[in-house]
């Protein structure tokens, strides 16, 4: 019978991933970032606690919420310059 990897994470084996949280909090998507951002508090909280299982769930979570957020922004950014592009704001004026 093997253990599943939930329950064999150690809290020194566990990274509440809060850089990356709040990077792409800042630069990329606000809306999910705050999301990455509060699951990665919850994960430290729970490594305090001595709770590596739910630490790293909540580290998970916050892992797939910041690419979400960098994925969204990075489209958002994408629509912008081409909305602009398509407008001829980039356009040399003579």
């Amino acid at each position: 019978m093997s253990a599943s990897p939930e329950t064999d994470a150690l809290p020194e084996d566990i990274s509440p991933r809060m850089t990356r949280a709040v990077i792409a909090t800042i630069f990329f998507f606000l809306p999910v970032g705050l999301f990455a951002v509060y699951f990665s508090v919850k994960s430290q909280s729970a490594m305090r606690g001595g709770d590596s299982v739910r630490a790293a769930r909540s580290a998970r979570i916050s892992a797939r919420f910041s690419l979400a957020a960098f994925i969204l922004g990075a489209l958002v950014y994408l629509v912008l310059a081409l909305a602009f592009l398509a407008l001829g704001a980039f356009a040399a004026s003579a």
